[in-house]
């Protein structure tokens, strides 16, 4: 989004997971929709959709060389929350609350 959406962002932020804790977290929240599939169809699915994102030929996943990379792999979704709330507050201040 960064670097076609908002190209003049003044922080900007790429939130990043390996491919198998992003296969993970989708697989469970498919299984509590009672959907009937396994963790390697997930993770097939996933490496697909990264390869059409990073390859297609307008707009293509990159990550904007101003962005600031945040590895989520070990992190909650509130921590990840409170990283990006710190990261912002860090390069804004406070005035942006």
């Amino acid at each position: 989004m960064t670097s076609v959406v908002f190209p003049e962002a003044k922080i900007k932020i790429f939130l990043n997971a390996s491919v198998q804790e992003r296969a993970n977290r989708r697989f469970k929240q498919l299984i509590l929709k009672e959907k009937d599939v396994t963790l390697a169809e997930v993770t097939e699915q996933i490496m697909l959709r990264d390869s059409r994102d990073t390859n297609r030929p307008i707009s293509p996943l990159i990550i904007s060389e101003k962005a600031y990379i945040l590895e989520t792999d070990k992190l909650s979704i509130e921590q990840t929350v409170e990283k990006i709330l710190q990261l912002i507050s860090s390069k804004l201040g406070s005035e942006w609350l």
